[in-house]
């Protein structure tokens, strides 16, 4: 929705994700490279998963602010304004805004299309992060005693922590977590 694509403006205005994602793609780059020169690597895998790296973060590291066009748009930032006001959103506050979600599914999902293509570059960068992580890790299988898992550290790194749960247990996660240790309770 374009609440959505406001929330992601207001989070890329207060954090410096792009440099973030850049780091960590660096990080990651890095690390596969290191994996060149040992046995049982396959280098054509790694070479694409290197020139995959690169050329996100030549996407990331090539435009400017994310999402600059969005706060150009007049009417966007116009927009902008009227939903942050309890009921500015209305017929009468705003008659362009409701004269848009009138017109047809495939004129708005295009428009949203257009307008959520400066986020692509960061989204990309980050599911591939997220996927060479996810695909590097081991899986352990852990149970939560009494509704709650903790775990020390003792100096072990991790960078990543997944968990599933049977989503017949009608429960979900909440997990807190340091360089000391893992802890996550489970509620209804």
């Amino acid at each position: 929705s374009v609440a959505t694509l406001f929330d992601l403006l207001d989070i890329c205005d207060r954090t410096d994700l792009r440099g973030a994602v850049l780091q960590d793609l660096e990080r990651q780059r890095v690390s596969l490279g290191a994996l060149r020169q040992h046995p049982g690597v396959d280098p054509q895998a790694l070479d694409a998963m290197l020139a995959e790296i690169q050329a996100a973060a030549a996407d990331l590291g090539g435009q400017g602010r994310i999402g600059q066009e969005l706060r150009d748009n007049e009417w966007l930032a116009s927009l902008r304004g009227r939903l942050a006001v309890p009921g500015g959103s209305s017929q009468v506050d705003m008659p362009s805004y409701f004269s848009w979600q009138i017109k047809p599914p495939e004129i708005r999902s295009h428009d949203l299309g257009q307008w959520i293509r400066p986020f692509l570059p960061l989204y990309k960068g980050l599911a591939l992060i997220l996927r060479v992580l996810r695909d590097s890790g081991d899986r352990a299988d852990v149970t939560a005693r009494q509704g709650a898992y903790q775990e020390m550290l003792s100096g072990k790194v991790f960078q990543l922590l997944r968990v599933w749960v049977d989503s017949a247990l009608n429960i979900f996660p909440e997990m807190s977590a340091n360089k000391y240790v893992i802890w996550e309770r489970f509620a209804a």
